[in-house]
């Protein structure tokens, strides 16, 4: 080879390391990154790599309604499988730390459910590729919610509405909500365990009353622990609004239009005083029911439950079905079922019951409606006095002996 093309050569070899150096320099000393704002963002290895690398770099995001952020990798990007290696953690809504590990090619796309995270890099002293070049776009979590001006539902199913978990800052969304099944009266609301609201941001439920014709009645909720309660229309408005402070998890309620929902999601009850209660189905009861309620009677000195059912009880005989399960104060289960009519009053020594009433999509009677009267023996209140006093003189008098030996 001429001198003069060995020296070109040789140049271009030192410019080509030199230049690759400086990539190398300045990526591998880079401590990552803080981006404000949604615009879309890059960072990228040096093209190609470097051998012997091990670094670590921390990206962060700060804007509104931050969460996802949305990683997506070139179609370039490559890393020597198996042996170079892409790592990329973070810690999630629950605290949980999270990690994913690229190598190879085609590595597609990694949504995250934080607003920073950490990328480590690893190479040997190998083979060298492309490296990595990933694009990055914080997602808005609310945009789809923010959009979102309600539904319309032409059957009587059972609906799960919900904001996004958690809510977004500077929320002002009014969604719409309408059940037109010509059966529909009321709507049953029922919410999560887990619904919270932050102080100052306020979730709002307003109807037209149907039964009283009172217009834009408005139910209005912030905080936590939620009350079920039902509204005598057939359709709502929704309005949701967050300031710009603490966001929490939000809200999640099932909505029932069907006639019996409250019934369906009644859980029972608990009487503490003597007497009796009425319990009973909806007249008629509704189709494809399956309901289970528990009931105490915690009066003290209860000694039996006694069942008297109302005449006009009626259940769809062989299919829809009503049954009474209590344990006795001797430890025995007793189940009684009931169906078609003419139903059979009884006592059982228990002072509490769980009930089961299920009905399929066929025919609808009247239902069950009973009473359930407390058998009391006060004679027990006045035994447990009688002996708690006979206690306490006990221990009067043994306070008296000891002063006498002293």
């Amino acid at each position: 080879m001429p001198r003069e093309n060995a020296f070109s050569y040789l140049f271009l070899i030192f410019m080509i390391q030199f230049t690759r150096g400086l990539d190398c320099i300045d990526w591998i000393n880079y401590p990552g990154g803080q981006f404000f704002g949604s615009q879309l963002q890059v960072i990228e290895s040096a093209h190609p790599y470097c051998a012997n690398v091990d670094i670590a770099q921390q990206y962060s995001f700060f804007y509104d309604s931050p969460t996802p952020l949305m990683l997506s990798f070139d179609d370039q990007s490559y890393i020597e499988s198996e042996s170079d290696y892409l790592l990329i953690s973070w810690t999630d809504s629950s605290g949980a730390l999270v990690s994913r590990s690229f190598s190879g090619g085609d590595l597609g796309q990694l949504e995250i459910d934080a607003v920073s995270f950490t990328l480590s890099f690893q190479s040997d002293s190998t083979v060298e590729y492309f490296g990595y070049k990933i694009s990055i776009v914080p997602q808005n979590r609310c945009a789809e919610f923010i959009v979102n001006d309600g539904e319309t539902f032409n059957d009587l199913s059972v609906q799960t509405i919900e904001s996004p978990h958690p809510y977004c800052n500077l929320l002002n969304v009014t969604q719409r909500y309408a059940f037109t099944h010509s059966s529909v009266e009321t709507i049953f609301i029922s919410f999560d365990n887990g619904t919270k609201i932050e102080e100052g941001d306020g979730l709002q439920f307003i109807y037209d009353d149907i039964a009283t014709g009172a217009d834009g009645v408005t139910i209005s909720l912030t905080g936590e622990n939620f009350i079920d309660f039902v509204m005598n229309a057939t359709d709502f408005e929704l309005k949701f609004t967050s300031d710009d402070a603490i966001t929490q998890e939000g809200y999640r309620f099932i909505a029932d239009p069907r006639p019996c929902a409250q019934f369906a999601h009644q859980a029972g009850s608990s009487f503490e005083t003597a007497g009796s209660a009425v319990i009973e189905s909806p007249h008629n009861y509704c189709d494809d029911l399956l309901v289970t309620q528990h009931y105490e009677f915690n009066y003290p000195s209860v000694t039996a439950l006694n069942f008297q059912f109302d005449e006009i009880s009626h259940i769809e005989n062989g299919w829809d079905l009503l049954t009474i399960t209590f344990s006795n104060f001797d430890g025995n289960l007793v189940t009684k079922s009931f169906t078609g009519v003419g139903f059979q009053s009884f006592t059982a020594a228990t002072n509490s019951f769980d009930l089961t009433f299920t009905s399929d999509s066929s025919s609808n009677y009247y239902g069950y409606k009973f009473t359930v009267t407390q058998q009391i023996d006060d004679t027990l209140n006045r035994r447990e006095a009688y002996t708690s006093f006979q206690a306490y003189l006990k221990w009067k008098k043994s306070l008296l002996e000891k002063k006498e030996k002293f």
